[in-house]
């Protein structure tokens, strides 16, 4: 299985399956479990194979329920778009899950802010797991190279049979596969997990600033920001800067609040800022379509920090995981005389 972060394309495809997952959502199923198998508290490794064990647990559950739903939807989509229903049934299992997470996180909070905060902290607590697992695997790694060590070295010292010492190096082997394989699961779901926090995040960031509008409409305008630019407290340009604007980012224009050349948008902490109307231009005009054509048609989701440490908390783990194999490869190398003596 190949291991790869979740691609723009499929952040896309992600937003598009959540907004139906929203309006259709039902009876929702988690993911299978994963088996871990049994538990040897007589590993030397035990302590960093639990930190694994543990973090797959938790990242083999869907952020919320909503994945059967999706799956449905998606596969639909695929169906009717360019015909992949698998793919479509996956990025729909994913958008499912984060539409369930997305509806129940709004529930709970009332303004913008107070959403986006709330879905952050949660990818945040996933990102530490993922932290911990990269420091885990590369105790594992120490760990086993001690026991390849180990072996040859009591073997030269008379204190292993042949037998015996083949045995622990075939289990040393059989330990590493075992970790090698639990990594690469809880990494397909913690970048599963990952996308779907990253669509609940468009999603918040699409609503217009401030309280949360309990139905599907806003009587604010949707604007995109046709290039970078100052936003300010009053509308003119000598009016203090309160904020800025990003091109191709989408914006809220106020009703009824324009003065002049001037539009009045909802900052991001639900105030009023001031730009120049020629800055900005309605969503779905010639112009804004333009401007977002060069990022894919949909207008840009504020950089989150959350996702670039999930990305290289998640680099991190696969290094780390290449290291285990490279070090097997090299230290058991250095025991093949067990499996080729006749002794």
């Amino acid at each position: 299985m190949s291991r790869q972060r979740l691609r723009a394309g499929d952040t896309a495809r992600l937003g598009a399956v959540l907004a139906a997952c929203i309006l259709i959502l039902s009876a929702c199923a988690p993911i299978d479990n994963i088996q871990q198998g049994g538990v040897d508290i007589s590993d030397p490794c035990y302590s960093p194979r639990q930190v694994l064990l543990s973090a797959k647990e938790g990242f083999s559950q869907t952020i919320s329920q909503g994945a059967t739903t999706g799956a449905v939807v998606g596969g639909l989509l695929g169906l009717f778009t360019d015909g992949d229903i698998q793919a479509g049934a996956e990025v729909g299992e994913q958008a499912g899950a984060a539409a369930g997470y997305y509806k129940a996180k709004r529930d709970e909070v009332k303004t913008r802010q107070d959403l986006i905060a709330a879905i952050q902290g949660d990818f945040a607590t996933d990102n530490q797991q993922l932290n911990k697992v990269g420091k885990a695997v590369r105790k594992i790694t120490q760990c086993r190279r001690n026991q390849y060590r180990g072996i040859l070295a009591d073997f030269k010292a008379g204190k292993l049979d042949h037998n015996t010492a083949l045995a622990r190096k075939k289990a040393v082997d059989l330990k590493i596969e075992q970790e090698r394989k639990l990594v690469e699961q809880l990494l397909e779901g913690s970048g599963k997990r990952a996308g779907g926090y990253t669509a609940a995040l468009d999603a918040g960031f699409a609503l217009p600033p401030g309280e949360l509008i309990k139905t599907l409409q806003s009587e604010h305008a949707k604007y995109i920001a046709l290039r970078s630019a100052n936003v300010r407290s009053r509308p003119s340009t000598s009016g203090a800067i309160v904020g800025g604007l990003v091109k191709g980012r989408r914006v809220y224009v106020a009703a009824g609040n324009k003065i002049k050349a001037w539009q009045a948008i909802l900052r991001p902490n639900g105030e009023i800022g001031y730009v120049h109307g020629s800055l900005i231009a309605p969503e779905g005009s010639r112009k804004a379509s333009r401007v977002l054509s060069k990022s894919g048609g949909k207008p840009g989701m504020p950089e989150v920090a959350e996702i670039k440490a999930h990305d290289a908390a998640y680099d991190k783990v696969s290094q780390g995981i290449d290291e285990l194999v490279a070090m097997q490869q090299f230290e058991a190398a250095k025991l093949s005389f067990l499996e080729e003596s006749t002794i």
